[in-house]
């Protein structure tokens, strides 16, 4: 038995938990999908829908533009757009490049700012993918919640829709959040989760390289932990282990 507080936070019901978890499992396979499709071949576009009233890109950005950049450095989804954004305070000067009409642009924009005083380009974007792509994903489990199979739901993905052969016949277990550019995430419960995985018979187990610290001081005989920080490092660890040729990061 574990304390209560392990599973729930003291502050939040059963039931809030519960809902949370559901959303937080939603939105870990939509990512997961997101970036498994960019692993095989699929880029994000990440397009402005409009620009909002007083935007402070109005003449400089249109409706259809299609983000590229923001000084120099790729805009590869929303989330990374947003996180570059971060590193900036209003009125402070970005150059966006972009893409309108098939032909390539830039602007420079001093940024706005949001109700909670964050800097922005004030504009609504929408996030997609070519399509029709050649599948469609759905993923079906029972009893699971949280974000934390976000990797192996992309993984999953991955090894289905490719020629990839990822396992090559091995049980290969792991955990892991993602994000829509395939960057991985510290989890909670890793050590309860390797023993679950060995016990099942897995003999390499996929550890987010933040829960490396905790997993290596309580690994269980017979697994080998293997150390990602992204998806496609994932795909290319589990490749040379296949093959029983090049790196693979250890925890």
């Amino acid at each position: 038995m574990l304390p209560r507080e392990f599973v729930y936070p003291p502050d939040q019901s059963r039931k809030q938990i519960e809902a949370k978890n559901a959303d937080d499992f939603t939105q870990s396979q939509t990512s997961a999908e997101t970036a498994a499709l960019r692993q095989i071949g699929f880029p994000v576009h990440v397009k402005v829908v409009s620009l909002s009233d007083g935007s402070p890109s109005n003449g400089k950005l249109k409706a259809g533009d299609e983000l590229s950049t923001v000084d120099g450095k790729p805009v590869t989804s929303n989330g990374s757009l947003q996180a570059q954004l971060a590193t900036h305070q209003p009125k402070d000067t970005v150059k966006v490049g972009y893409l309108r009409g098939g032909s390539a642009g830039s602007a420079t924009v001093q940024l706005g700012m949001d109700d909670q005083k964050r800097a922005i380009l004030g504009v609504r974007l929408n996030q997609t993918q070519p399509q029709p792509h050649p599948f469609t994903v759905k993923i079906q489990l029972s009893d699971i919640g949280g974000p934390s199979a976000g990797l192996m739901f992309a993984l999953g993905i991955v090894d289905t829709a490719s020629d990839a052969n990822l396992t090559g016949g091995a049980f290969i277990a792991g955990t892991g959040t993602i994000d829509d550019d395939g960057n991985v995430g510290i989890i909670g419960g890793i050590q309860q989760k390797m023993i679950a995985a060995r016990q099942a018979g897995a003999t390499v187990f996929l550890v987010p390289d933040g829960n490396c610290a905790e997993a290596s001081s309580a690994t269980p005989a017979g697994l080998r932990l293997v150390k990602v920080s992204t998806l496609g490092g994932a795909v290319t660890a589990l490749t040379n282990l296949r093959q029983k040729s090049g790196a693979i990061p250890a925890c």
